[in-house]
């Protein structure tokens, strides 16, 4: 069934990047915080061709907060930036598998779409940063999931 689930891609809806202190000292850190799982929100009706009723349309909201972190001379920590994102993914069913789409499969396979919503977050906070004089991090956000 899972193989059936197509992703039709994200859009973010909203973001912030906050410059705080800008300084390569000694390293930093960052930090990622989510809502930790992907809620899926609404199942569409799409209509092709004017054939009513050809897929179905999960959609999935995700928040995202990632804070940076210089290393001074004395080995103290001091704020570097902060990113804030908010974006939502959607997949596509077809209607001939709809009636599978029950509450327990999509919780039984959350881990499925979570796995989309941290490679996109991924991209997307590679994205941002890469903009910023921050850009040179960027490679050092890991892909996938981000504990």
């Amino acid at each position: 069934m899972l193989e059936d689930i197509i992703f039709d891609g994200c859009f973010v809806t909203e973001s912030s990047f906050k410059e705080i202190n800008f300084g390569y000292k000694n390293g930093g850190s960052f930090e990622l915080t989510t809502n930790n799982s992907v809620e899926l929100t609404e199942v569409n009706k799409i209509t092709e061709n004017s054939r009513p009723h050809t897929s179905n349309c999960l959609q999935s909201t995700v928040k995202a907060s990632l804070s940076a972190e210089n290393l001074t001379d004395t080995e103290k920590k001091e704020p570097a930036f902060e990113i804030n994102v908010e974006f939502t993914m959607f997949f596509t069913i077809p209607s001939s598998k709809e009636h599978n789409m029950t509450k327990e499969f999509l919780e039984q396979h959350k881990w499925f779409f979570d796995n989309y919503a941290h490679h996109e977050l991924t991209r997307i906070l590679k994205s941002i940063i890469a903009e910023t004089r921050f850009k040179g991090i960027a490679q050092h956000i890991p892909l996938g999931r981000m504990k």
